[in-house]
């Protein structure tokens, strides 16, 4: 099953650079760049609604605030909580099992969602061959009934702040039982068919059946359990998936509250942050995606997580999936031109977007001959005489600024 992979290289800058802070001066002072990202956030290109807050990311020393603890749209520059929250909750290693049980019935089963955000079709064709073995060490014969047990999360809503027709166009209802890819409001049933073809194709006779609740302590005939969260934000952060964020959104909430709703998954998610010491002062987490317009956060609460993600070796699958600027993911046509281009393949970051006037970016500068700083930029009135193009690029430039290379 092929993944979004991030750059090792990137890791190693980042980790190069966190032991030069404490061994070498740094080639731009933070003076000088406190100078420039106050300069570059002067840009007509952002706005007057706009934040800006970079922090030495090996100390989580403060360089430069511009209305840093300014609540604000963070767009999906929110999946960096929640790719925090599902590894300090959930772990990096922790696997996701869906899994196959007998029914109530001896012709029924039934496909039990456990949560996988990243399962595929060759995955759930992986599970049709082993419930295959599983129904002939247990005489299963003649034609199957699959049902299908979504019961792990609570019956699926629209978040609070999500537009009328969000879903199904950019994000699914939110089930535990999905393929990556599939944009739908009823995902179990897409993944319970996609198994039933499965086994057809294996030689089962099998028709799709109803939504149930797998009956307690029932027979196992297979499961999979191939993927993992680090994997899963291999997908989720260079492109930007709002499916996988909200699967680990809610699995936060279960393991943290043993509840799913959106309410349990916000509450969960800040006391994480808050757990670490983490700024929340204006902060409103309401889903896990950044898709919700009431989603408020600070620059400074995403840089501190940042500086986090670059210092704690547990989150360290959390910096390997940022994409790189000018290089991958949604940073691929970033920092290409100047004074940003200084900056190109020595920035990791989020992007993230709402129409018509949110535009954010946070992540980390990486460079062996300079310190790495945490940033993050929020602008939340792109004005409408200037094209996305042009806010972008004078997002790049802060964050260029940052890395102390475009004065």
């Amino acid at each position: 099953m092929q993944r979004l992979k991030a750059s090792v290289g990137v890791l190693a800058a980042i980790t190069m650079t966190t032991a030069v802070v404490t061994t070498a001066p740094a080639t731009a002072n933070d003076q000088g760049v406190d100078t420039a990202v106050k300069q570059a956030m002067n840009s007509v290109a952002l706005g007057t609604m706009k934040s800006a807050y970079v922090a030495d990311a090996a100390s989580g020393a403060k360089v430069v605030s511009v209305s840093g603890v300014k609540p604000m749209i963070p767009a999906s520059t929110m999946k960096l909580i929640t790719a925090f929250a599902a590894v300090r909750a959930l772990g990096a290693e922790h696997r996701f099992t869906t899994k196959v049980v007998r029914g109530r019935d001896s012709n029924v089963m039934v496909l039990v969602g456990g949560g996988d955000p990243v399962l595929t079709r060759d995955d759930l064709a992986t599970l049709a061959q082993r419930t295959k073995k599983g129904m002939g060490r247990n005489n299963m014969l003649g034609t199957v009934r699959v049902d299908f047990d979504d019961d792990m999360f609570a019956s699926p809503t629209n978040a609070p702040g999500w537009e009328a027709g969000d879903m199904p166009t950019y994000i699914s209802a939110v089930r535990p039982l999905t393929i990556l890819g599939s944009y739908s409001t009823d995902t179990s049933r897409v993944a319970s068919q996609a198994f039933v073809d499965a086994l057809t194709a294996r030689g089962v006779t099998a028709v799709l059946g109803q939504r149930v609740s797998a009956p307690s302590a029932s027979l196992r005939l297979g499961r999979f359990r191939g993927n993992d969260v680090a994997e899963a934000l291999q997908v989720l952060l260079p492109v930007s998936e709002n499916n996988v964020s909200e699967i680990l959104f809610r699995l936060v909430a279960k393991k943290e509250r043993n509840a799913t709703g959106w309410r349990d998954g916000s509450r969960a998610v800040r006391g994480l942050l808050k757990a670490e010491g983490i700024w929340v002062k204006g902060a409103h987490i309401i889903d896990g995606s950044g898709l919700s317009y009431r989603n408020r956060l600070t620059a400074r609460t995403l840089t501190e997580t940042l500086t986090l993600i670059a210092t704690d070796p547990e989150l360290r699958s959390i910096r390997n999936a940022l994409p790189t600027a000018g290089q991958s993911g949604t940073m691929r046509n970033r920092f290409l031109q100047s004074p940003a281009s200084c900056a190109r393949g020595q920035v990791v970051a989020k992007t993230g977007s709402l129409p018509p006037t949110v535009s954010t970016l946070a992540g980390f500068t990486t460079s062996p001959n300079a310190p790495s700083r945490a940033f993050a930029v929020l602008v939340n009135d792109r004005p409408s005489s200037q094209t996305w193009s042009a806010t972008s690029a004078a997002i790049d430039a802060v964050a260029a600024a940052a890395h102390g290379c475009s004065r």
